[in-house]
């Protein structure tokens, strides 16, 4: 039941009517390629200052220009407003949990929790659910009911572990609301009443998590689990369980208060922003939690004999450790699909369409920042793991995790030089073959390799990544296939290196091939760059933004451009990391590493085209 992945995929579960995603590979493709290109052309540069004193009519004029948009780019935070007409109101009470304090005692598993499900019921049973769906047909995601329900959010999960639907509450069925309702209007509030039920299976899931595990007395024994390795373990249990505690009672509350739900977008709204960063701590920590999991029950036999005890409690119901540490990653990801869902249930001029949009946006920048979270931990311990096993001569010693590095692997593999007679530049007779090499692609950096044992390497050369070309060379007869013609720029003696690699497969040759040429866009007149190669420009004018999605500027900030198309830059100030759009006549491009291996990569273009020249004249008179 617990996925092997770390990163927060969506792609396994259900997302109503929800448009396709685009997934794209993060390792190879610019994140400036999902920013939407601008409308309008960009406004000419503003007239040279000059010694009268114009600089000051045109900081006037910049400054009305943006003004009059401002209202363009500050999102309004209107709250949903409640129908104080409305008759479908509820008036059951139960106990929220303190907002000061710790959980209060409703939260207690020996007061109420036992007989309900956990979470991990609840995620197989929507799997399940959409396992059917794609197999017998749409339905109208919406079903009738006739058995009773109690109306607390803790008990609207029934104990077969299937959660209970809207229309099975009988305040809600005694009220005469689902008369007035259409099956959309029916399916959106069952997506509404989801959220607050499948929250209160996860939070009865944290809660074992949290009483069972965590505060399991064995495992403080410094002789079954470290201080460090609990750390690790259940260090940020407590956080997300207290989180969803605070959520819980607040989606409680708005039960409580109408059984419409009305005003649960602006609930979760304001959950995500203030707790955001609890999730993104917890899922940072799950690559290492994950290894800390495996290293322990491999290596402690003591931690293993009190592991499976506790996992044969009658509370886990038979469910693992790891699927319970798991869930928040599990969590903030069903969060965001539920609103995907109930955001193609609303019209545009429905009162909810904005506060659901808005909740939506911000849980899914949160999942991004998850993602990230996970996928920088990941990089880290994999860039630490490589930098033992890399040994690099005494020469050419380059610190593959330096301070403040942002440097991670694109894709490593083994390849077979390919030896020839004589120069490439002269001819291309293949004459025997060479030793085998592994290849390290770093975001900036490509390092050639010989195994030296089992988990060992000897470095033989390196070249900056924007150093390095790579052409696709015809196939030769005999085991000479799939080659690479890669060419070594300014190698680790500064010098100009060529080598013909054989790769193991076409598939092996082709993702070389693509890993190493920069991103092609789709629009026509639109040029695309990677961080590892793109050119740098420094503002020569200032620029005030008239929509939310450009960039400030100031005379004299640097920008690392990302894209390029109609006269509009879209890029990264080096100062502090803000991305935005920008005209690119308000700048001018500066010497830079990206300039440089233009310049290299010009060279020996001129001087392959003389060499084959000189080839091909060779052959005319022979």
């Amino acid at each position: 039941m617990a996925q092997s992945t770390f990163y927060l995929h969506t792609n396994t579960l259900p997302r109503g009517n929800s448009p396709q995603e685009v997934k794209l590979d993060p390792r190879r493709l610019s994140t400036a390629s999902t920013v939407a290109r601008p409308t309008s052309p960009p406004p000419p540069p503003p007239p040279r200052n000059s010694i009268d004193g114009s600089s000051k009519q045109n900081s006037r004029l910049n400054n009305s220009n943006s003004s009059g948009d401002n209202e363009g780019y500050v999102e309004g935070q209107r709250r949903l407003s409640r129908n104080g007409n409305s008759m479908w109101y509820v008036e059951t009470s139960t106990d929220t949990a303190s907002e000061n304090g710790s959980s209060s005692q409703g939260s207690d598993l020996n007061l109420g929790f036992a007989d309900e499900p956990l979470y991990q019921f609840y995620a197989a049973n929507v799997a399940e659910m959409t396992l059917s769906e794609l197999t017998e047909g749409e339905t109208d995601g919406y079903e009738e009911i006739t058995a009773p329900a109690v109306p607390s959010a803790l008990d609207l999960v029934s104990v077969t572990h299937h959660r209970s639907l809207w229309c099975e509450v009988p305040q809600v069925r005694n009220s005469g609301v689902l008369d007035t309702l259409t099956q959309s209007q029916k399916r959106l509030q069952e997506a509404k009443f989801e959220v607050m039920t499948s929250e209160a299976s996860y939070f009865k899931s944290l809660t074992v998590l949290d009483k069972l595990f965590s505060s399991c007395p064995l495992f403080r024994d410094e002789n079954i689990l470290s201080r460090d390795n609990r750390q690790v373990l259940f260090g940020n249990v407590n956080s997300v369980r207290r989180c969803s505690e605070k959520l819980l009672a607040a989606l409680q509350a708005c039960w409580q208060g109408c059984i419409l739900l009305q005003g649960l977008c602006d609930v979760v709204h304001d959950h995500v922003l203030s707790y955001r960063d609890v999730y993104i701590n917890y899922c940072t920590n799950q690559i290492s939690m994950d290894r800390t999991l495996k290293m322990l029950k491999q290596t402690n036999s003591n931690f293993s004999t009190v592991l499976t005890h506790l996992e044969t409690d009658a509370e886990c119901q038979s469910l693992t450790l790891y699927s319970f540490l798991m869930l928040p990653m599990q969590r903030i990801t069903r969060l965001r699909l539920l609103f995907e869902t109930m955001l193609t249930l609303l019209d545009q001029s429905d009162a909810e369409f904005s506060s659901c949009q808005r909740t939506l946006d911000v849980l899914n920048k949160c999942v991004a920042e998850c993602n990230e979270g996970a996928r920088s931990q990941e990089r880290l311990e994999e860039m630490v793991r490589l930098s033992k096993q890399l040994d690099f001569p005494a020469e050419m010693n380059v610190p593959i995790l330096g301070e403040g590095s942002n440097r991670w692997l694109v894709r490593s593999g083994q390849v077979t030089q390919i030896n020839m007679d004589a120069k490439h530049t002269f001819g291309r007779r293949l004459s025997r073959t060479g030793p085998k090499f592994i290849l390290f692609l770093f975001t900036d950096l490509l390092v050639v390799a010989k195994k030296k044992s089992e988990d060992s390497y000897l470095v033989v050369d390196h070249c900056q990544r924007n150093l390095v070309e790579m052409q696709e060379m015809r196939d030769f007869p005999g085991n000479n296939r799939f080659l690479l013609q890669v060419t070594l720029l300014e190698n680790a003696d500064n010098k100009t290196v060529e080598m013909t690699l054989s790769c193991d497969s076409e598939t092996d040759r082709q993702r070389w091939l693509q890993v190493s040429s920069p991103p092609q866009s789709e629009a026509p007149g639109e040029t695309l760059y990677e961080g590892w190669d793109c050119p740098q420009v420094t503002a020569i004018h200032n620029y005030l933004p008239t929509q939310p999605d450009e960039l400030n500027l100031a005379m004299g900030d640097i920008v690392n451009v990302l894209r390029k198309t109609e006269g509009w830059f879209y890029g990264e100030r080096t100062r502090d990391g803000e991305k935005g759009w920008f005209p690119g006549s308000y700048t001018r491009e500066i010497a830079s590493k990206h300039v440089r291996a233009r310049n290299l990569k010009q060279r020996h273009r001129l001087l392959q085209l003389s060499a084959d020249f000189v080839q091909q004249k060779r052959k005319v008179k022979s």
